[in-house]
């Protein structure tokens, strides 16, 4: 029988049925799964450079007008102006789908 590493254990067990080869082969009674290879990572300069700016974006980035108005753009304006569009076309269908013989109560808009 062979040694292995427990799961819930971090000390060396005996593993039971355990033998050479990977066709028998048993880790705490589970079979091991043997698969193709692992190949390395095929890295560039450019890509590694993005990676650590990415990864290190905290220690890069600082408030200019140009990043004031990229928020000020995607956090105010265009909800807003997608506030007023759909609620305009909600008025609009709601005036094309009202019957004046119908006791329908208004709709409350925000």
């Amino acid at each position: 029988s062979g040694w292995g590493v427990s799961r819930n254990v971090r000390t060396l067990v005996p593993i039971r049925g355990g033998g050479g080869g990977s066709a028998g082969a048993t880790y705490n009674n589970l079979p091991l799964h043997t698969g193709p290879k692992m190949q390395p990572a095929i890295t560039t300069p450019q890509v590694e450079e993005w990676a650590y700016y990415r990864e290190n974006t905290h220690r890069y980035f600082h408030w200019n007008l140009k990043r004031v108005f990229q928020a000020t753009l995607w956090l105010g304006i265009v909800p807003g102006l997608t506030f007023v569009g759909v609620n305009k076309v909600q008025v609009a269908q709601d005036r094309i789908n009202f019957h004046h013989d119908s006791k329908a109560r208004r709709r409350d808009y925000l």
